[in-house]
């Protein structure tokens, strides 16, 4: 008995000191793996921020980091690398294009990370106000950082975390376009545009809303036929969304409360599985997609923006519009999120794309090839054009 309790406890012996052995090779293995160099900016989830460029520029800061102190200086290249632009955009479906040079300067392109210290100091980048022909490009231009190489304590790049995309739109100003009662905009497709995924964009600013269940009720900012976008139902409070399409209905958040004579963005985005709503780039409700059902936005004096038909008795409000478009493709959150003021027209899956800044008249050109133009109803109203407004989300108007 005596001898197998002898061999049994050898045999626990031998496997403990293999088991910590083991245990300290990989924890030797952790400590090399994540002694990296990295993007403080890039640490989270997030690889990219959207900034608007106001007629002063803007000054940004980007900090590089060390998962511990160095134990001695440690140099890190920074570059701006066009080539990882490309793949971002091909990765997340956006359009940037690059910064042009002598709109931003950066203090440095070397780094230190001093002895003893686990961060760099904050390295600012200036950007310059944008001209007057980058505005009016719709562009939105980006500036991509990257960690290049680091010298000194053999450390690693942690990858995932060693790029980062600063986007940047200029400041969004827009002669608009005012539509109310008697006097909506008539999409005037010359087809109707049939669409099985699809994405709806647009920036608006509403002159009043209903606070209380009922009150103004069925003030509608969209109808294309089988989309229909609302505030108030007999239901819900008058500054309530609701999304009334295929079928379905639902609302923005109980939580989120729209307010008059602000300018909000939305985005409604189908992909086939789960109908979204997005309010100034972030999502706020969803709804299962019916399967295998297509909208059809009608043709002609079918599809309208502020109102239901020409002369809508329940429109009490009056609406400024800007940045109009349909899609046949779903949109990205990111998508959404870092190009609500202007897009590039040419981008794929955009079928229709009313701008809204020609700054007179009633008649609103489609910035995409497809060349469907929209107008304003005017019947027995002039469109009413607001000048050099910043359309802009949570901005009141001028």
């Amino acid at each position: 008995m005596m001898k197998k309790r002898m061999r049994k406890y050898l045999l626990y012996s031998i496997a403990l000191f293999f088991a910590i052995q083991f245990v300290g090779c990989n924890d030797a293995n952790y400590e090399t793996i994540n002694d990296s160099i990295y993007l403080a900016n890039a640490a989270g989830n997030e690889i990219s921020s959207i900034h608007v460029i106001s007629e002063d520029g803007a000054t940004l800061m980007f900090t590089v980091r060390k998962t511990r102190p160095a134990v001695s200086d440690i140099s890190v290249n920074i570059e701006v690398d066009e080539y990882f632009l490309e793949q971002y955009n091909q990765r997340y479906g956006t359009d940037y294009k690059m910064l042009p040079k002598e709109v931003y300067s950066m203090e440095s392109e070397n780094v230190i990370i001093a002895q003893g210290n686990a961060a760099s100091a904050v390295i600012p980048i200036q950007i310059k106000p944008f001209t007057e022909e980058m505005d009016k490009t719709g562009y939105t231009y980006a500036l991509p950082i990257v960690i290049k190489s680091v010298e000194g304590n053999a450390v690693s790049i942690l990858e995932p975390s060693s790029k980062y995309v600063f986007a940047f739109a200029g400041i969004p100003y827009a002669d608009v376009p005012e539509f109310k009662r008697r006097n909506p905009m008539i999409l005037n497709l010359k087809n109707d545009l049939v669409l099985n995924t699809w994405s709806y964009e647009m920036l608006f600013n509403i002159s009043s809303l209903g606070v209380n269940i009922g009150q103004m009720n069925n003030q509608i900012l969209l109808n294309t036929g089988d989309m229909f976008v609302r505030f108030g139902d007999t239901k819900i409070r008058g500054n309530m969304l609701q999304i009334k399409t295929l079928g379905t209905e639902f609302t923005n958040s109980d939580d989120f409360i729209f307010k008059p004579h602000k300018w909000y963005h939305i985005a409604i985005v189908n992909d086939g599985t789960t109908i979204k709503l997005y309010i100034d780039g972030v999502e706020n409700a969803h709804i299962s997609a019916p399967k295998g059902k297509s909208v059809t936005n009608k043709a002609g004096d079918g599809s309208f923006f502020c109102g239901e038909n020409l002369n809508d008795s329940y429109m009490k409000s009056s609406i400024l519009g800007s940045e109009i478009r349909i899609w046949s493709i779903p949109r990205s959150a990111d998508q959404i999120k870092n190009n609500m003021y202007s897009v590039d027209p040419t981008t794929q899956g955009l079928e229709a794309y009313w701008r809204l800044n020609e700054g007179e008249g009633a008649q609103f050109l489609d910035a995409t090839s497809h060349n469907e133009p929209a107008y304003a109803g005017e019947n027995g109203i002039s469109t009413v054009w607001y000048k050099h407004q910043k359309v802009q989300v949570g901005q009141e108007a001028e």
